[in-house]
């Protein structure tokens, strides 16, 4: 039974070394579908999902309070950019112009710099639409030379829970020069619950039959990849403890997703179902590529929210994003950000049953 929508509530969290306020908004209502954000890096901190049996669990990785999030090395939960992905040698071209990037790994870019869209406070709002859906507006300027990249833009994000079971996310972007974005939200996810451990029981298809090839330090290539007769062939469901291991540093892969009819067209890049949770989560989006990643660098180091520590492949992401290097290789991606027009994506979590 659908519940009558609640505004979105606010709570201060804490504060930042400077004194700055950050808060956690709470959207949705007990008995459906709940999320909590994070001023601070756009971040899902927690998400309710019901299972079977009626019962709820918190299906994303995270932490407990601010402090952790304020690195957040394995990005857990982050609105990630300006580009999510690998910059070899930490240099970003753009019309054939090379730009040094901040390189916060050895030789390379990774997700936006050293002071990314993951580690920056946003202005947030939030509202319940003429549908009755609740929704959290975040955005932020990007000042021109930030983290390197070329070019001042302002960011728009909005997540909206529609219906009882679905979680939106929809970004607009505008620049008064071409610079590139490549944003991604980097939740991890486990269907049975965030302290259950691993991914044994989880069943993953992604609908894509190429991936990207690896360059050095692990940089995408502009080179697609039949998945056909490779351990990364998801095109029919497999369960991941027996997928995993025979993955490529069980790691996982950037798959090219099938193209859409146009620009602002959902289609669907992956289900993933957790059967004795009574679970399912498609992923929908507008985006080309889907970044599987199984947690493979997780080392019981990091402690959870119930205070449990994550072990390797505690969760996986489903990172729904453009092809990092579209800047380089404009005709393989366009990632560009062009004045006077706003760079638009959506992606939507669809939860379910098995």
């Amino acid at each position: 039974m659908t519940t009558s929508p609640q505004p979105p509530r606010r709570r201060i969290l804490g504060r930042l070394p400077g004194g700055a306020e950050v808060g956690a908004w709470l959207l949705g209502s007990p008995g459906t579908l709940e999320v909590e954000i994070l001023e601070w890096g756009a971040i899902v901190s927690r998400l309710w999902v019901a299972g079977q049996g009626g019962q709820r669990d918190d299906v994303v990785l995270g932490f407990s309070g601010l402090e952790p999030y304020l690195d957040n090395p394995s990005y857990f939960g982050a609105v990630v950019g300006r580009i999510a992905g690998r910059l070899p040698g930490a240099v970003l071209w753009v019309d054939g112009v090379s730009y040094p990037v901040a390189e916060n790994r050895p030789h390379l870019h990774l997700h936006g710099g050293r002071h990314g869209f993951s580690r920056q406070l946003w202005q947030a709002e939030g509202g319940v639409n003429g549908s009755g859906e609740p929704w959290l507006r975040l955005w932020r300027h990007s000042p021109d030379g930030e983290e390197g990249y070329p070019g001042a833009i302002e960011v728009d994000l909005v997540y909206t829970l529609a219906g009882d079971s679905v979680l939106r996310l929809e970004s607009h972007a505008r620049s008064g020069r071409p610079t590139p974005l490549c944003m991604t939200q980097h939740s991890y996810f486990n269907l049975a619950g965030e302290s259950s451990g691993s991914l044994a029981g989880h069943v993953l298809q992604i609908d894509a039959d190429h991936v990207l090839a690896w360059g050095e330090g692990m940089a995408m290539l502009p080179e697609r990849v039949p998945v056909e007769g490779t351990p990364c062939d998801f095109r029919r469901p497999r369960p991941l403890e027996e997928a995993i291991p025979a993955l490529r540093f069980q790691h996982g892969d950037v798959y090219c997703l099938p193209r859409k009819p146009g620009p602002a067209a959902l289609a669907r890049a992956a289900r993933l179902s957790c059967p004795a949770a009574g679970r399912s989560l498609e992923v929908w989006t507008t985006e080309s590529h889907l970044q599987f990643y199984t947690a493979a660098h997780f080392d019981g180091t990091e402690t959870g929210k119930s205070g449990m520590p994550y072990p390797r492949h505690a969760g996986c992401c489903l990172e729904c994003q453009g092809f990092a290097r579209g800047s380089e290789f404009p005709h393989f991606d366009d990632i560009m950000v062009k004045p006077g027009k706003s760079q638009h994506r959506v992606t939507e979590y669809r939860f379910g049953t098995p």
